[in-house]
């Protein structure tokens, strides 16, 4: 159930939430008329997930998958890769994603391909550059 969901997920997912969402959402909860609804502090303003930007849809989304992969992945012996495609545009996202992958690597090995130097290199353990 998503009560069952939200109960695992409750140490991580507020610290992805805050990271990859630049402060914006703290706190998820479900709602069977609205949805996932989200907020924040200061202002502890409540929004519905579907009424937020693409941008901030596909943040609260991730925050999400690496809550659920950091929950689980004491199970798992396989490293999660990401791609270049998971490269925000905006500078302060891309340092928000690598430190949160730098936290997730606390509990999977991230192993992140891409193209060129960024934030995530600043953040990694290890780091090969191929030319």
């Amino acid at each position: 159930t998503d009560a069952e969901i939200l109960e695992r997920l409750g140490p991580t997912l507020p610290v992805y939430l805050r990271a990859l969402s630049m402060g914006s959402f703290t706190k998820a909860l479900r709602s069977e008329l609205d949805g996932w609804l989200l907020s924040g502090e200061p202002r502890g303003e409540v929004v519905r997930y579907e009424e937020l930007p693409a941008p901030q849809q596909f943040a609260v989304h991730l925050a999400f998958r690496l809550a659920i992969l950091e929950t689980i992945a004491p199970d798992l012996s396989i490293p999660l890769l990401v791609g270049p495609w998971l490269s925000p545009d905006v500078d302060e996202r891309k340092l928000a994603l690598a430190r949160a992958l730098r936290r997730l690597g606390s509990a999977v090995q991230v192993i992140q391909i891409g193209v060129g130097e960024g934030a995530c290199g600043q953040h990694a353990n290890r780091s090969l550059v191929l030319s």
